[in-house]
């Protein structure tokens, strides 16, 4: 049974109880002539009963009836003093009722009114709570990730290899981006790429189904994308692209994202710089060929490696003929030249795999891997020819040069010292013989 029923049932009671008293109270007035003192205070007491029970309504009825009992009471029996006297009684206890329960329903509101706004702000308090356990969250997700920036920038300024580059770039990322697909891009798949490409900007597209940008994405399932350039200079060398489903990556994701590849392009550009002082340090300024200290180191390495493979190579040792008078006659800028012209010519007569330095003042010498006598003498007649067929313009003067070649044969000369001995060997019975010719070393024939 519930409060509210049962307070109704005790409404019903106590209003029968009145009806009751009052029924009484009239019937042994009229019957009587007279009427009991007690049942008048009783009539009282019925008054603040029904207030405190039930309500100040109930007891404005207990008043009524207890006022039509004192009127009933006077026309038979008691005199007007005490009539009014106990009807003063009667609306005296009404009226100090009524008074409490205003100020009661006055503090009940501010009470209440207090009680909405302590609950708005607890509301607003928890409301806080989430919000800062979403901010520790997220907190502690950037301070992992720029703890992880601090050794991902260290690796890669001790990184010199694009393809190593890459691999740390593409992990990393990964790592701050676990549920999403993680890509480097260097040559422009779709709308987004090629809007990266043109603008050499930082992009994000929260969601691909909405951006009016990119249109072509409009019959796909939405998504979230990220995409940030790497420079090599002022040139993208590609692009990082991280892409997730609609809506879960946004700016601040972005700017993690641009951090990493403003790290990346720093790498990027370090190794081109380290590429260009490693070349700078192995090949020699005027004829862009290796230096001589660099050639021998690869020459001790094709030994090693047809050693290892039973194969063969050829050794060609190289020189201008008559290039003392070609500089006494035209001077030195111009022998300059001649050797750059000449180192030039060689290039372009030999094969990708093969090895060409500058060995020493106008001399130049050739490896040529994995190839056998015949084969080694063809190329070096070849380049015998080219070099002759090279020509120069000093001062209106049109000039040529010619050259010498010597050739050593491996397995035939076993060793580095051997191979350049017989080559040398060679070159000299050639210059002794008229010059512009190739001359096999007597082991190799």
């Amino acid at each position: 049974m519930t409060t509210a029923f049962k307070k109704f049932l005790l409404e019903i009671l106590l209003y029968f109880l009145l009806t009751l008293a009052f029924l009484a109270a009239l019937y042994f007035t009229f019957r009587t002539g007279r009427i009991a003192p007690e049942m008048l205070l009783l009539y009282g007491c019925l008054v603040i009963i029904a207030y405190m029970a039930l309500s100040i309504y109930v007891a404005v009825s207990a008043a009524l009836l207890a006022t039509l009992v004192v009127i009933a009471a006077a026309i038979v029996e008691i005199s007007l003093l005490h009539a009014v006297t106990m009807l003063a009684l009667y609306w005296g206890i009404i009226y100090f009722l009524n008074c409490h329960t205003d100020a009661a329903v006055e503090e009940y509101g501010r009470n209440k009114l207090l009680l909405e706004n302590a609950g708005g702000r607890l509301t607003e308090f928890e409301e806080g709570i989430k919000r800062g356990k979403a901010l520790i969250s997220e907190l502690e997700k950037g301070i992992n990730r720029y703890e992880g920036m601090e050794k991902f920038s260290m690796k890669l300024g001790t990184t010199f290899s694009l393809k190593d580059i890459s691999m740390y770039i593409t992990n990393f990322t990964r790592s701050a981006f676990p549920s999403a697909q993680v890509r480097l891009i260097k040559d422009a798949q779709d709308a987004c790429d090629r809007w990266v490409y043109s603008q050499q900007k930082p992009l994000c597209v929260e969601s691909t189904a909405t951006d009016y940008r990119f249109n072509s994405f409009a019959s796909r399932p939405g998504a979230s994308i990220i995409a940030c350039p790497v420079f090599n200079g002022e040139a993208v060398q590609f692009i990082i692209k991280v892409t997730a489903e609609e809506k879960k990556l946004s700016l601040p994701d972005l700017r993690v994202l641009t951090l990493i590849g403003s790290l990346s392009s720093i790498a990027v550009e370090n190794m081109t710089l380290f590429e260009k002082t490693q070349e700078l340090s192995i090949t020699d300024d005027l004829t862009g060929l290796y230096t001589h200290t660099h050639f021998m180191e690869r020459l001790r390495g094709e030994v090693e490696r047809a050693s290892m493979y039973a194969e063969k190579f050829v050794f060609v040792m190289l020189d201008i003929d008559n290039f003392k008078k070609f500089n006494d006659s035209f001077g030195h800028p111009a022998g300059d030249e001649v050797l750059a012209g000449v180192s030039r010519r060689i290039l372009k007569s030999i094969r990708k795999t093969d090895i060409v330095g500058r060995y020493g003042g106008e001399e130049i010498s050739v490896i040529l891997p994995r190839t056998d006598f015949k084969r080694g003498l063809d190329i070096a007649r070849n380049i015998r020819k080219a070099v002759k067929n090279e020509r120069f313009n000093f001062g209106g003067k049109s000039a040529g040069v010619t050259a010498t070649l010597g050739l050593a044969c491996f397995p035939a000369c076993s060793t580095e010292e051997t191979l350049v001995k017989a080559a040398d060997d060679a070159l000299y019975e050639g210059k002794e013989k008229g010059r512009d010719r190739v001359v096999p070393a007597a082991s190799s024939k």
